[in-house]
């Protein structure tokens, strides 16, 4: 127990700041994954929206819209992260954690969007089977 002790006396008083950083750099790195993965996933679903007049419901352009919103959201936390590690400036890392927070709050609304958006198309798809005629040999 004493050794985990000395690790965390260790990242308290600054000795393993490069560990950190680069920690704090792949944190971000990730996050710029997700920004691109997202972009992916919102482009390919308004060209499905226009592409498909089945898929172009009420109910999947709020799954659109979601998705937009939390890309959009992603991306300011992103660069705000970003921002946070690429200075020692506190008022700029303030900043920076300003964007990210910001950023998280866009993807939580856009994933409530987005859910909502597939509770209807689920709501749908479940009242179209229901009016399907029943199969009888």
């Amino acid at each position: 127990m004493e050794k985990v002790s000395e690790v965390n006396n260790a990242y308290n008083n600054g000795e393993n700041k490069d560990l950190i950083l680069d920690l704090e750099k792949q944190a971000v790195a990730g996050v710029w994954i997700q920004t691109f993965g997202l972009i992916i996933e919102a482009v390919s679903l308004s060209k499905l929206l226009l592409v498909s007049e089945e898929l172009n419901t009420p109910g999947e352009r709020q799954i659109t819209l979601g998705v937009w919103i939390s890309t959009i959201g992603q991306l300011i936390e992103a660069i705000g992260a970003s921002t946070e590690i690429s200075t020692t400036d506190r008022t700029i890392i303030i900043e920076g954690q300003k964007m990210a927070i910001t950023g998280d709050w866009l993807k939580s609304f856009g994933a409530a969007i987005e859910a909502t958006g597939g509770t209807k198309v689920l709501s749908e798809e479940q009242q179209a089977v229901r009016r399907r005629p029943s199969f009888v040999p």
